[in-house]
């Protein structure tokens, strides 16, 4: 009985926060988020992230490129795309030091496109991001060491790895385990072998998969006829054989299939 005016107070301020919001961000993931300007900062000068300021007086839910929940002030954006990295090869290394998203316990889209970065030798941080379900890592240098840590992201919906440096066999089992992805994109990379997929289960979600301008060969994979959710297919600018029956029964919804050349035809989610 002693309990139970605790449970009073803590359903009262839970309702509260529902009803009025949550005035503020996590210290943690405020401290989180000075700690990624800092390191994009030594990549390059001008971060343009000028809205992130020390001093806990400053809501980093009011930051630019950072969204928050509006119950739990959770970060559950980041939007890093294109912080104007140099891109040329020239230029020092710059590493991708993941755990430096570790704060973020429930964040759910994350966009780091387009600032070329490398990815670094310790790349497990991506584990604890459980609730990540896009992930945008386009126009980067990672390569194939990312794969391992990527397939604990079980809740992705969203996955845009192209134009980066993954080569050799395409790491099909780390992929398969990505049972919610939707929209898959690994085109523009050294990929190379024959495409092998396995049982046609592991993508019953996928509802997008761009693998064009890699180093595929081979007859295209007979198995994709049997991804029944699948609604758009890329395999252009590969050495590949084949073609898909254009009557496929199992594939009801496929509406775009594109064999030599690309259109642009990747949807966001």
């Amino acid at each position: 009985m002693g309990s139970l005016p605790m449970n009073c107070l803590l359903l009262a301020f839970t309702i509260l926060l529902q009803i009025n919001g949550f005035h503020g961000c996590i210290e943690e993931e405020r401290r989180g988020l000075l700690e990624i300007k800092t390191n994009f900062r030594m990549m390059n000068g001008d971060t343009m992230l000028l809205s992130w300021i020390h001093g806990k007086e400053s809501n980093c839910c009011n930051w630019e490129r950072v969204t928050c929940d509006p119950t739990t002030g959770r970060v559950v954006e980041l939007d890093l795309n294109n912080l104007h990295i140099s891109n040329t090869l020239d230029t020092p290394d710059y590493f991708l030091n993941v755990s430096l998203f570790s704060p973020f316990k429930e964040i759910r889209i994350l966009d780091l496109s387009e600032n070329y970065l490398r990815s670094s030798a310790n790349t497990t941080g991506f584990i604890k991001l459980v609730h990540l379900k896009r992930l945008n890592l386009a126009f980067n240098w990672f390569n194939n060491g990312n794969f391992k840590s990527l397939s604990a992201l079980k809740q992705l919906k969203f996955l845009n790895l192209s134009q980066n440096n993954f080569g050799r066999l395409l790491p099909v089992q780390d992929l398969s385990a990505l049972w919610n992805l939707e929209i898959l994109d690994l085109s523009y990379n050294k990929f190379k072998g024959n495409l092998s997929l396995q049982d046609p289960i592991s993508f019953k979600n996928l509802k997008v998969l761009d693998l064009s301008d890699n180093n595929f060969m081979g007859s295209v994979p007979q198995i994709i006829g049997l991804m029944s959710s699948l609604s758009a297919l890329s395999l252009a600018y590969n050495n590949l054989t084949g073609f898909l029956p254009s009557k496929e029964p199992k594939v009801p919804n496929l509406s775009f299939y594109c064999s030599r050349r690309m259109n642009g035809w990747i949807p966001s989610i």
